[in-house]
């Protein structure tokens, strides 16, 4: 059997599944909504519904009334044979450079110089008000520790923040 064979079935099987699925949702909502039939009527509606789902291989949830195909259900469920993957690369892990202070480590310094609780977040927002640092780009601070001049600046400019 050829691809386009089997494509052509398929196609030929969903038309047949939507056409049943919307007969039957009818005679579903029937069930559900009319109050005025019997329930020998009822009883012949579902076993109707029964018998479709059965010949089509359908499946009905009854709470919902939404009709699927069991042929689709089963080969989704059926492991797959899949090819053996490459063996998957080892992720990256981001380290540190030594000697290179982030916000958090930024933070974390002012907070014991400046005797005051200063978050990495807030830094950051504190930085951005800073010329130096609106660039309107993402920014990636660095600083090479307490003696790098722009820390100094910093500090100068929370200072000067915290006076006003």
């Amino acid at each position: 059997m050829t691809t386009a064979t089997t494509t052509n079935e398929a196609e030929a099987r969903q038309t047949t599944v939507e056409t049943l699925a919307r007969k039957i949702k009818l005679s579903w909502k029937k069930l559900a909504d009319d109050s005025g039939c019997t329930d020998d009527e009822k009883a012949s509606a579902k076993q109707h519904i029964e018998k479709l789902l059965t010949k089509y291989e359908l499946k009905i949830n009854w709470k919902t009334g939404k009709i699927t195909d069991a042929r689709q259900q089963q080969a989704e469920q059926e492991p797959v044979k899949e090819q053996p993957k490459a063996e998957a690369k080892p992720k990256k892990e981001k380290t540190k450079a030594e000697g290179i202070w982030t916000t958090a480590d930024l933070a974390s310094y002012l907070s014991t110089v400046l005797g005051k609780e200063i978050t990495a977040k807030n830094l950051r927002r504190h930085l951005r008000t800073m010329e130096r640092y609106n660039d309107g780009k993402m920014t990636h601070y660095a600083w090479t520790g307490q003696n790098d001049p722009l820390v100094k600046e910093v500090i100068e400019s929370i200072k000067a923040k915290k006076a006003s």
